[in-house]
């Protein structure tokens, strides 16, 4: 095991990348990788070690492992090479689009799987044969489990944020599925935090591994003003149209809510126009 935290700036030009994957880079607008993406990029293009990488959120993390998965996958191959397990199906999403941002036209096809969507849509499209499959635990354990997913063709297992996915108490699938993987397949374990639990994992699933850690920094903006209100349950609405008449300047509210799904708490954003 080594760790690493990269601090220095690092342009994807020097990571050694194809001229597709960077012309994609390009067209984002980065030149510059994240301190997570500079140390990763290069260790899954020219290693075969397991890799742990640790950084905040919002830091890069899924164009760490999203842009050498599109090199090192084999496009040609009609075989699912991937998987990409995602603690929410937004998560999921984001993940899979974020993938497919980077992709070209001969790149590996990404599809992504999570509950509350169309099991027989997903079905549809996974006898396609994806190279690489994103979706929530228990949606994918479903497909695994079913055998829509072939399992022994299976590269590199990757777990974006791990330490969420065990806070909603996804150890059970996690653990199943990754004993249904090949003994050779890589597996990438990305993490804000790694508390014991993930330290487990780690113990049972990985082997020799390489670890980036992204030096923590400060990501909240100093200029923001955080106000919450206590009001009873049946107050909520006359409470919240009070505040949007006090603000000048008010554009949406997040609100949380604990529609079951699996799980998962599932977040609606609601835009309100004034």
């Amino acid at each position: 095991m080594s760790e690493k935290i990269e601090e220095q700036k690092v342009k994807f030009t020097d990571l050694g990348l194809s001229a597709d994957i960077l012309s994609a880079i390009d067209k984002k607008g980065f030149i510059y990788a994240t301190p997570i993406q500079s140390g990763v990029i290069p260790l899954l293009l020219n290693g075969n070690k397991d890799i742990i990488g640790q950084a905040q959120t919002g830091t890069g993390k899924t164009a760490a492992f999203a842009i050498p998965l599109l090199e090192r996958l084999d496009a040609s191959k009609k075989e699912n090479q991937a998987l990409i397990l995602a603690p929410t199906r937004e998560l999921a999403i984001q993940v899979a689009e974020e993938i497919k941002s980077f992709s070209m036209q001969n790149s590996p096809q990404v599809m992504v799987v999570y509950g509350g969507n169309s099991i027989r849509n997903e079905e549809q499209a996974l006898r396609r044969n994806p190279q690489i499959i994103v979706g929530t635990p228990g949606r994918m354990q479903h497909h695994i489990r079913k055998r829509n997913i072939t399992m022994n063709t299976i590269k590199y297992f990757v777990l974006d944020e791990a330490d969420e996915m065990l806070n909603f108490g996804f150890r059970e699938e996690i653990e199943e599925i990754l004993g249904q993987t090949p003994t050779d397949r890589k597996v990438l374990l990305f993490s804000a935090t790694m508390p014991q639990s993930i330290l487990g994992i780690v113990k049972n699933y990985l082997k020799e591994y390489d670890m980036v850690k992204a030096e923590a920094k400060q990501m909240a903006n100093e200029n923001i003003t955080q106000k919450y209100f206590c009001v009873n349950q049946r107050d909520k609405f006359e409470a919240l149209c009070r505040v949007i008449e006090m603000e000048e300047h008010f554009y949406h509210v997040y609100l949380s809510s604990p529609v079951d799904n699996g799980h998962i708490r599932i977040p609606f954003l609601k835009h309100i126009l004034l």
